[in-house]
């Protein structure tokens, strides 16, 4: 088996980078619509006919292929930034990203071109040496000649719990709305801050004025009385 068909991101990849979809986001219409306003809903992207989340609905066709890995990207460049935490919050946010027509946007596609270069070479390296396929037949044979000892257990156990923790991953939508979830809400908080600076800005501006009218109306006033005496 060659590391094309055994390669960590097999789920999202492949042989073609133009063709990279998502599993979950196959066959799914895409609306390049974007709500507007300073105030998002904090609500998910539903695609009304298959009813589940699509991470892709705004995102123009030929860019879609750079969700996966800017996500993928981000969450590599956040972990060794600012931990589990910071993996998440910058590889959802990337992957929310990419619809944007701003400088994040720009940022966050180009993070997915560059991931979709780095797994091209990454795979052509495999092909030609084979590292990753010679260790793992390596410890399966290891494992299979002692099927009783802790290591064969604990490889089982982890191969069962990742099948399952994969499965609940996939049929629930938790990366895809992690994905929402995290972009709109960040989304939310910028807008929110925008919109109170605007505020606080058209507030001195009223204010402004009023104490300037209120100072006409004084001197105006004290030069009404001055005339009179």
């Amino acid at each position: 088996m060659t590391a094309k068909e055994q390669s960590p991101l097999d789920d999202n990849y492949s042989s073609n980078p133009q063709a990279v979809v998502s599993e979950s986001n196959r066959n799914i219409p895409s609306n390049e619509a974007t709500p507007a306003g300073l105030a998002p809903t904090l609500s998910l992207d539903w695609d009304e006919d298959s009813g589940r989340i699509d991470i892709t609905q705004h995102v123009p066709d030929d860019k879609k292929h750079l969700v996966t890995p800017a996500g993928i990207g981000g969450a590599v460049v956040g972990l060794v930034l600012g931990g589990p935490v910071g993996s998440a919050l910058l590889g959802f946010g990337s992957a929310y990203a990419v619809r944007k027509e701003n400088c994040a946007g720009n940022a966050a596609r180009a993070l997915g071109e560059l991931t979709l270069s780095v797994h091209k070479k990454a795979v052509e390296i495999e092909d030609e040496h084979q590292y990753c396929q010679r260790s793992v037949s390596a410890i399966n044979k290891q494992c299979e000649k002692t099927q009783n000892s802790a290591v064969y257990k604990t490889k089982e156990f982890v191969a069962s719990s990742w099948k399952k923790v994969e499965e609940y991953t996939r049929r629930h939508q938790i990366l895809e709305r992690g994905v929402e979830g995290t972009g709109k809400g960040v989304e939310y908080v910028v807008n929110a801050i925008t919109l109170n600076k605007k505020n606080k800005e058209i507030n001195d501006v009223s204010s402004e004025f009023l104490k300037r009218a209120s100072n006409e109306s004084f001197n105006h006033s004290k030069v009404s009385t001055a005339a009179n005496e």
